[in-house]
């Protein structure tokens, strides 16, 4: 079972530089959030190209905002989480 699968709206996807396709449309479809680097940054955009084709992302980034999105988001799941008295996915943090 993918995570998807398992935790829908609560699965965040990083899609960074590499050839090939990924799991963003998945990631996508079951609610997740998805953030692919900025292909003009990857090393090699075949996976960044492929997730924006196939998935329409959240957020496309330089690597160097992904960390900053990855923390805001959290702390947004975090705080919808405790405001509907549910706890976070055991293990699930920032590290």
């Amino acid at each position: 079972m993918t995570a998807a699968t398992q935790l829908g709206s609560r699965v965040l996807g990083l899609v960074l530089t590499g050839m090939g396709c990924d799991g963003a449309a998945f990631i996508r479809q079951s609610g997740g959030i998805v953030i692919v680097q900025d292909p003009d940054s990857a090393e090699a955009d075949g996976m960044p190209m492929a997730a924006i084709d196939a998935c329409a992302p959240d957020l496309v980034l330089p690597p160097a905002a992904i960390a900053s999105a990855v923390t805001s988001l959290y702390e947004v799941i975090r705080t919808r989480e405790l405001l509907c008295g549910r706890q976070l996915t055991a293990g699930a943090r920032i590290a």
